[in-house]
C-alpha cells in the first residue's frame, strides 16, 4: 500500500490538475475525492494554500477533516477565488462558522486594498459563487451574518447554493434578515434551498417579505414541506420581484395554483426565463394554461413539467402549438407523464433543438460581423 502523499507530492499533483482558461487566464483546480484516503485529502487542503492565483476551486466527495477545513478557510483571503464549490465534503455548522470568518477576512482585505467596493481591479478574494450542496448544515446564521458586519458592503457573494442540507425555517429567517441589508439586497442574485425537508410555508413567508426590492434573479425552493398554499402566497409578491429563474419542484402545485402563478408572472416587470414545476399535481387545465403563457412570453427559454403524472396529449398538443413559432424556447420537458404520446415528446424535442441550433448560428454570425 502506498504511503500517504507528502506536501511535495501533493503540490506537484495540484500543479498538474490546475488548468487555465486561455481567454482570460482564469486558474481552476477541481478535486474529485471519492476514492482518496482521508489523510491524503487533508494533505491536499494544506497544499492548496500554495496556489493563491486560482480563481475556481471545486472540491467534491472529499471528507475533509475539521483541521483541513480550518486551514482552507483561514487562508481564504489569500486566494483570488471567485467560485468555491464544496459538495459532499462534510461541512457542518462549526465549519460554516470558520467559512463565514474566512469570508469576513476576504471582505476586510477587500475594503483595505480597494476602498471602492466596485473596483474590479482588486486581485484578492472576490468570492461570488458559494456552493455548499449536499452537506450536513442545519444553520446558516453565521454565513448570512457577514452581511451585517462592518465589512458587509465588501462581501461579493452573488450565488449561494445550499441544496440537500438539513436546513429549516430558521435558515429562511436569517436569509430574509440579510436581505434587509443594502449590501445583501444589491449583491445576492441566486439562492438554492431545494431538498431541505424541514423548510415549510412559514420559512417561505420570511423570504416573501424580503425578496421584493432585492436584486434576486433566481430562486429554487422545492422538494420540502412547502405546499400550494405557500406558493399562492408567493404569487402575491412575485410582481414586485426581479425573479427570472423559478424552481418550485414537488410543492403540491395544482391547476388553481398554476393559474395564480401565470397571472403573477404576467404582471412582472421582468419576464420569467426559466420555470421548473417538476413533480407537482398539474393536469391538462394547468398544462394548457402554461402553454398559453409560453406562447405569449417570447423570453422564456426553459419549462420543466416532468412527473406531473396527470398530463395527457391535450397538454402535449397545446405545448407543441405554443413553441412552433417561438423565438427563444430551448427546452420543454414533459417526460414521466404517462399519458402523453411519445410523438409529442419527440416533436417538441426536435423543435426546441432546431431553434437552439438556429440561435447558435445567428450568434456565431453576429460575432463574425463584430470581428
Amino acid at each position: 500500500m502506498e504511503d500517504t502523499p507528502n506536501i511535495e507530492k501533493v503540490l506537484k499533483a495540484l500543479e498538474q490538475v490546475r488548468t487555465g482558461d486561455k481567454t482570460n487566464g482564469t486558474k481552476k483546480i477541481r478535486i474529485i475525492g471519492d476514492r482518496l484516503e482521508k489523510a491524503a485529502v487533508d494533505c491536499i487542503a494544506k497544499g492548496l494554500t500554495q496556489f493563491t492565483d486560482i480563481r475556481s476551486l471545486e472540491v467534491v466527495l472529499c471528507k475533509l477533516s475539521p483541521g483541513a477545513l480550518e486551514i482552507l478557510f483561514s487562508n481564504l483571503h489569500l486566494f483570488s477565488l471567485v467560485l468555491l464549490q464544496l459538495v459532499k465534503v462534510g461541512l457542518n455548522d462549526e465549519s460554516m462558522k470558520q467559512l463565514a470568518a474566512g469570508i469576513l477576512k476576504c471582505a476586510e482585505a477587500r475594503k483595505r486594498v480597494a476602498p471602492d467596493s466596485s473596483n474590479e481591479s482588486y486581485k484578492g478574494c472576490n468570492l461570488r459563487k458559494l456552493d455548499c450542496t449536499f452537506n450536513a448544515l442545519s444553520s446558516v446564521e453565521d454565513l448570512f451574518a457577514v452581511f451585517h458586519s462592518p465589512f458587509g458592503d465588501y462581501v461579493a457573494l452573488e450565488c449561494i447554493l445550499l441544496a440537500r442540507n438539513n436546513l429549516d425555517d430558521s435558515a429562511c429567517y436569517y436569509i430574509a434578515e440579510a436581505l434587509t441589508k443594502t449590501s445583501a439586497r444589491r449583491t445576492i442574485r441566486q439562492l438554492d434551498l431545494q431538498h431541505n425537508e424541514n423548510i415549510t410555508n412559514a420559512g417561505l413567508q420570511y423570504l416573501i417579505c424580503a425578496i421584493p426590492g432585492s436584486e434576486l434573479l433566481s430562486l429554487a425552493i422545492g422538494k420540502n414541506k412547502i405546499t400550494a398554499e405557500g406558493i399562492a402566497a408567493l404569487c402575491e409578491c412575485l410582481p414586485r420581484t426581479k425573479l427570472e429563474h423559478v424552481t418550485l419542484q414537488a410543492c403540491a402545485i395544482d391547476d388553481d395554483t398554476v393559474e395564480l402563478l401565470v397571472q403573477a408572472f404576467s404582471r412582472m416587470a421582468t419576464p420569467i426565463k426559466f420555470l421548473d414545476l417538476h413533480g407537482n399535481l398539474i393536469t391538462d387545465r394547468g398544462g394548457c394554461c402554461l402553454a398559453a403563457y409560453v406562447k405569449n412570453n417570447i423570453y422564456i427559454t426553459s419549462l420543466n413539467l416532468r412527473n406531473n403524472l396527470s398530463l395527457t396529449d391535450v397538454t402535449g398538443l397545446a405545448m407543441y402549438e405554443a413553441i412552433k413559432t417561438h423565438r427563444s424556447i430551448k427546452k420543454v420537458e414533459l417526460e414521466e407523464n404517462g399519458e402523453i404520446d411519445p410523438y409529442f415528446l419527440t416533436e417538441i424535442a426536435n423543435k426546441t433543438a432546431a431553434l437552439h441550433t438556429r440561435q447558435a448560428k445567428v450568434f456565431t454570425a453576429l460575432c463574425a460581423v463584430k470581428l
